[in-house]
């Protein structure tokens, strides 16, 4: 089970240019807010994307030949499934979560979270049949802590591309998303450049992937980079 994190906000800062702005947070976090250097920080997601139409698969199958190759056509067109396993190693000891998108009734897009083993990731790859590796992202950086804040931030890559800063903040002392809103953005407009583009996770409703609405997980957390990402097409 996803254990408790305090209330969390992943967002990026989009305008980043990399080192520059990535030396200027450490200071604005050491000098300005005399945050403690906690340890390095890494958060990788890997995307896996369905070889089937599930919309599809659950049709008749006709016993013409015709009807069977028309089937096998579709088998390869409209909604697939999607899985993203977000590996966290900065939680001690480390934890990947599952992320399943899946097309639901009417068209909505449903998304389950769930833990998994950290040997899924070798699974899928041996199940091409079934799952085709797609993107990779990679966030490389470091956590602070700061007296009730936990800050966690770097530079975020897909394949060798460049996508700016991302930021996990952490406020340890409430697990309510809702509750803490106005002091994360506070504390976010204090730390970064007044005229940085930030892009963030508003409007996620976390009830939709049968999580509870009040109490953060990680879990929730997972779910959170997952939501960014696709809204933002970097995934």
């Amino acid at each position: 089970m996803a254990g408790l994190s305090g209330s969390t906000w992943v967002l990026r800062w989009a305008d980043a240019e990399g080192t520059e702005s990535m030396s200027y947070l450490q200071e604005r976090l050491v000098s300005g807010f005399h945050a403690q250097l906690s340890d390095r920080w890494n958060v990788k997601t890997r995307l896996f994307r369905s070889t089937h139409d599930y919309a599809t698969m659950n049709m008749d199958m006709s016993t013409s030949n015709d009807a069977d190759q028309n089937q096998d056509k579709k088998s390869n067109e409209g909604p697939h499934r999607f899985l993203y396993l977000v590996n966290m190693s900065h939680i001690v000891p480390p934890r990947q979560f599952a992320v399943l998108t899946f097309p639901g009734p009417g068209g909505i897009w449903n998304q389950r979270v769930i833990e998994s083993d950290v040997e899924i990731e070798t699974i899928m790859s041996k199940m091409k049949n079934l799952w085709v590796p797609r993107q990779s992202a990679y966030i490389e950086g470091y956590s602070y802590n700061l007296g009730d804040f936990r800050v966690h931030l770097g530079t975020m890559r897909v394949g060798s591309g460049y996508k700016g800063i991302i930021l996990q903040i952490d406020y340890l002392p409430c697990n309510s998303y809702i509750e803490v809103n106005g002091i994360m953005a506070e504390f976010v407009q204090m730390l970064l450049p007044p005229n940085a583009r930030v892009d963030t996770n508003t409007g996620i409703k976390f009830e939709d992937a049968n999580l509870s609405s009040n109490m953060m997980t990680d879990r929730h957390t997972a779910l959170q980079y997952i939501n960014l990402f696709t809204k933002l097409h970097l995934l």
